[in-house]
């Protein structure tokens, strides 16, 4: 995902037997922050659903600053609490963690050192490809 782009967090309340639980309040705190590891909070959002039927839930959270200046950042975190309280008044959470950079994607590895500086890995290729969402294949560029 972008700076830019809307999270869609979707999730599902069950009892430890595994039924669902429905029409719980569902209540999602998230933080946006600059910059990796404990930049400055950029943006904060409360949000608060009903799960439906077969405990489900599903809410959009937008990946931007209200000040367009903090939105030019070359990657943003974002923290999430989700609190589900069934109708008993019996609550638990669960924390998330996210990245998002300008690019989108970022893959990085030095494969250890290993075979990219042995002489047999000569004329050998590593593929990388992205997909979006909908697995539709997206123009990926690869700096070295």
């Amino acid at each position: 995902m972008r700076i830019g782009d809307n999270l869609q967090l979707k999730g599902y309340a069950k009892t430890l037997t595994g039924d669902p639980v429905r029409n719980a309040t569902v209540a999602i705190d998230s933080r946006l922050s600059t910059g990796r590891y404990n930049g400055r909070t950029i943006a904060e959002r409360f949000d608060t659903v009903q799960t439906d039927n077969q405990g489900r839930y599903t809410v959009s959270i937008p990946v931007k600053s209200d000040h367009p200046e903090d939105n030019e950042t070359k990657d943003m975190d974002m923290d999430v609490t989700v609190t589900v309280t069934d109708a008993g008044g019996e609550s638990h959470d669960a924390k998330h963690y996210y990245t998002f950079t300008q690019d989108g994607f970022t893959l990085s590895s030095d494969f250890h050192g290993q075979w990219i500086e042995k002489k047999e890995a000569e004329g050998k290729q590593i593929m990388v490809s992205a997909c979006n969402f909908a697995g539709q294949q997206v123009k990926m560029p690869i700096e070295s």
